[in-house]
């Protein structure tokens, strides 16, 4: 898959978890639900460091910065 593709896939990630969140708040969703969106989220986050070759200690440093 492309980068392109990749972004596409992590923006109907982050939207699958906004919504659960909404449902969690109202209680119409498990936090399972929840937890499995964020980890949906990560692994194309992930992904998309992979694509743009950002090191590990490089991410990390800018972790800690933020």
């Amino acid at each position: 898959m492309g980068l392109q593709s990749q972004f596409d896939q992590l923006h109907e990630e982050v939207g699958e978890l906004i919504v659960a969140i909404n449902h969690l708040k109202r209680r119409r969703c498990s936090l399972k639900k929840v937890a499995g969106e964020i980890a949906d989220v990560r692994l194309m986050l992930n992904a998309i460091q992979v694509l743009l070759k950002i090191d590990d200690k490089d991410y990390e440093k800018i972790e800690k910065r933020q």
